[in-house]
């Protein structure tokens, strides 16, 4: 019965003392802290923080070919035909209230999981993951991060790493890309990511000063002003510890694969990052497949963004495109999402799961319901 209470608490968010309602009862509440479905493991045995790596790897991951054994995601899905968006390529974020979910992820360790890019960096900082995956179905966004991980490796701190995606320092950059990168097969793919990256008025340069101003209006901490954030993530890409995959969240390999790599390494996935990539499709079969088999434990949470609704569901202040397409930014635990997969009728939409939210604040919420409540 405890185990039960445990479990239910966990999924819900309340306090275990909430299901207990014989007044007799009594029973030890550090039960909810060692209880872990995952693969019928104690959280004890599992993989959550740098320490807990290093203690299975070596201090700077040092079993390196051990690691990259088990890190590799060894095969990716083929990305026959990409999915129609807005822009054709989105090098940098444009949300700008992350800030939000940062005390519901700080410090919760585990494998990250993540579309899109810079914003990646600030939630693998703030959860202090020991290792992450970032996925997606344009290369080109693959090849921006690779590029982040190179710059942030060449620079010892943000200001320099800020300066490599400065436009007045193209040609110095280029040079670095091909000094580093150019024997390499895919080089020229690293050199288009390149150009793509600096183009028009939404390519990273303009995303890293966004990221002040969304610190001078909203107080947000990140990578960008706080050297903690960004030695962490640059100690992530000197080890290894972070990787850049093709992939379709809709598809049956990379996202499994990445599942699987997190499962041989003994971490679990605690952040999936989707951004607002739900709106695009309805849940179909195989997604649902690979959120139900997910190697995650209860601590694992689900971080979206969502247009579609967030006029009705509100949104918070500052967001960039207020008139058109405004973000409602919004927390689910893993668990209680692998629930709607599993038994929620084809096809869903996001915009109805979230009918169903709780709001925390203006412009955001968690979804605690499944289908049944």
């Amino acid at each position: 019965l405890s185990a039960k209470i445990c479990r239910m608490s966990l999924l819900s968010g309340q306090s275990p003392l909430s299901f207990l309602l014989v007044p007799f009862f009594i029973f030890n509440l550090s039960q909810c802290q060692s209880a872990d479905p995952a693969q019928g493991q104690s959280v004890g045995s599992l993989v959550q923080t740098v320490s807990d790596l290093e203690d299975e790897f070596g201090k700077g991951v040092k079993d390196r070919a051990r690691f990259e054994e088990a890190f590799a995601v060894r095969s990716v899905d083929v990305i026959k035909q990409k999915a129609k968006l807005f822009a054709d390529h989105y090098p940098s974020s444009n949300e700008r209230r992350i800030d939000l979910f940062r005390s519901h992820v700080e410090r919760i360790g585990g494998a990250y999981v993540g579309v899109g890019t810079d914003q990646n960096f600030t939630f693998i900082a703030w959860a202090r993951s020991p290792v992450a995956y970032l996925m997606d179905f344009d290369s080109v966004i693959v090849y921006v991060n690779r590029l982040h991980f190179l710059f942030l490796k060449e620079s010892p701190d943000y200001a320099a790493f800020k300066k490599m995606w400065d436009r007045e320092s193209r040609k110095e950059t280029a040079e670095l890309i091909r000094q580093r990168l150019g024997n390499a097969p895919d080089y020229a793919k690293y050199v288009e990511a390149y150009d793509v990256a600096l183009r028009g008025y939404s390519g990273v340069p303009d995303r890293l000063k966004e990221l002040e101003w969304m610190s001078s209006h909203f107080g947000f901490r990140s990578f960008h002003n706080d050297d903690g954030d960004y030695q962490y993530i640059r100690q992530m890409a000197v080890d290894g510890r972070i990787q850049a995959v093709l992939g379709d969240m809709n598809g049956e390999t990379t996202f499994r694969e990445i599942s699987a790599s997190a499962k041989r390494l003994n971490v679990p996935i605690r952040l999936v990052y989707l951004s607002n990539a739900e709106e695009y499709f309805r849940y179909p079969q195989p997604f649902r497949v690979t959120i139900q088999e997910l190697f995650t434990d209860e601590k694992g949470m689900i971080i979206r963004t969502v247009t579609a609704g967030a006029k009705e569901f509100g949104y918070p202040e500052g967001e960039k495109f207020v008139e058109t397409h405004p973000f409602h930014y919004n927390l689910q635990n893993i668990k209680k999402m692998a629930v709607w997969m599993k038994d929620a009728p084809h096809p869903l939409w996001v915009y109805d799961m979230l009918k169903k939210r709780t709001d925390v604040q203006k412009g955001f919420s968690v979804l605690h319901q499944d289908p049944y409540e």
